[in-house]
């Protein structure tokens, strides 16, 4: 079993190394299919109140494309319906032999969502503060955030309003006497490699006795879009200043 962890991780980029086999399998929480004598495909779930998760869902190489998958993903299935009354999972978009097996077993697509894997794949980050020379950098990741993610929703005119390009050096040195006239305001940045890839915009001034949660506050955290699955946007996020 912990082969299949090992080498889950590998392709997909997540999954855990530490599990509980022995009370994963005592639990009925994963399953697995043999074939002369060697563990081929293994499954396992999780719960809710009121339907069942299944992941993780691995077929060693050697074995595909020979009915293994489909084959333990049915029994599986069939099991966890006598327990629950729905079974849902979630699947990478570029998985596309298991999106497959997923609808020929009778699954509906029923929404998507973005996840971020963190972890051996993650480039290291350093997080310290922002200087005034960063002033560039910063305001070309908003940017190009802000253009990228309103323009299915916002006329090109209010997006510039938001986000003028190009930047120019004016706009540098006004930013730049922001942070000097407004010194509860503190700037974080993500750098790889020496190179800026993200930022994080702190309130300070959140951090009172009248403010529900007496924290500094992130108001904003952007990432640069060639860095997004390198996990600066998870070290900003977890960031103490």
């Amino acid at each position: 079993m912990q082969a299949y962890a090992e080498a889950y991780r590998a392709e997909r980029g997540s999954g855990s190394l530490t599990q509980n086999w022995d009370d994963l399998i005592q639990r009925k929480q994963a399953a697995v299919l043999e074939y002369e004598e060697q563990i081929v495909a293994v499954v396992k779930r999780g719960s809710t109140v009121n339907h069942a998760i299944v992941v993780g869902t691995f077929t060693f190489p050697q074995f595909r494309k020979q009915g293994f998958s489909r084959q333990l993903l049915a029994f599986f299935i069939q099991e966890t319906l006598k327990e629950y009354a729905a079974v849902k999972l979630w699947v990478d978009e570029d998985n596309v032999d298991a999106i497959a097996l997923y609808r020929a077993l009778g699954f509906q697509q029923i929404g998507s969502y973005y996840t971020g894997y963190f972890g051996e794949r993650s480039l290291h980050t350093e997080i310290e503060p922002a200087r005034p020379e960063d002033a560039a950098a910063i305001l070309e990741i908003h940017a190009a955030a802000v253009h990228q993610t309103a323009a299915p929703y916002y006329s090109e005119e209010v997006i510039n309003s938001w986000a003028s390009l190009p930047i120019t050096s004016e706009r540098i040195e006004r930013v730049k006497q922001e942070w000097i006239e407004n010194p509860d305001h503190q700037i974080v940045v993500a750098k790889q490699s020496s190179q800026i890839v993200g930022f994080g915009f702190i309130d300070k001034r959140a951090k009172s006795t009248t403010h529900p949660c007496n924290c500094d506050a992130l108001k904003l955290c952007l990432i640069d879009e060639t860095s997004r699955y390198t996990a600066p946007g998870h070290r900003l996020l977890f960031f103490k200043g």
